[in-house]
């Protein structure tokens, strides 16, 4: 059988003995269970990567990833002379050191601040640089029965249970929705056991740049 939205929305109405229980709703607890999840807990499953071309004179890293939940790090890949690790800032610590834009010199960037919806480094490169950007994605917006979920087929019953005590939730069930979060807890625990990157030299800077809901 299919792991994808159809098939999930198919267990959790069979879980509930109500087939006729609506599909939009459920489409809508898969979503906010995902996002749920993706909110509170890193996985190695949900790390991406994207690259970007620096001209000289530029300190603006452009457009970012359209699925950019939190950058993990920023570096150099080329040219290779140059390829380090940049270090982040705060935006207090970026205005108190530099002072404004007008100030920033040119040379071989060390160092990125994030700032409104924004990625800059510093100093301004000198020379055309690559930078990689390693981060965190948002789980992809579950809509058409054919969609794939972001939860791994082999922990897919996180997210039927994530449905499930929504719906039961839904029909003021509390008191067996409750029991079902536990079993729900248990199976994050396992999935973080095996999925949790390694948290040796990670970045982890609050951007706040959440996309779409």
């Amino acid at each position: 059988m299919a792991y994808d939205l159809g098939t999930t929305i198919t267990k959790v109405q069979n879980k509930l003995d109500d087939t006729g229980f609506s599909s939009t709703i459920l489409t809508d607890f898969a979503n906010d269970t995902q996002r749920e999840l993706f909110n509170s807990h890193f996985f190695q499953f949900m790390e991406a990567s994207q690259t970007f071309v620096l001209t000289p004179g530029t300190a603006d890293i452009g457009t970012l990833p359209t699925d950019l939940q939190l950058p993990i790090n920023l570096r150099i890949t080329s040219p290779a002379t140059l390829a380090s690790v940049l270090q982040p800032v705060t935006a207090d610590d970026y205005d108190e050191l530099y002072l404004s834009n007008a100030t920033l010199t040119q040379g071989s960037p060390t160092q990125w601040v994030p700032f409104a919806n924004a990625i800059s480094v510093y100093p301004i490169p000198s020379s055309a640089i690559t930078l990689t950007m390693r981060y965190y994605k948002v789980p992809a917006e579950l809509v058409n029965s054919t969609d794939v979920p972001s939860v791994p087929e082999e922990f897919q019953e996180i997210l039927v249970l994530g449905m499930y005590k929504r719906a039961l939730e839904y029909n003021d069930s509390f008191d067996q929705s409750a029991f079902i979060t536990v079993k729900m807890d248990k199976l994050i625990e396992d999935m973080t056991r095996r999925y949790s990157p390694l948290t040796s030299g990670v970045t982890r800077m609050g951007i706040n740049i959440r996309r779409g809901r």
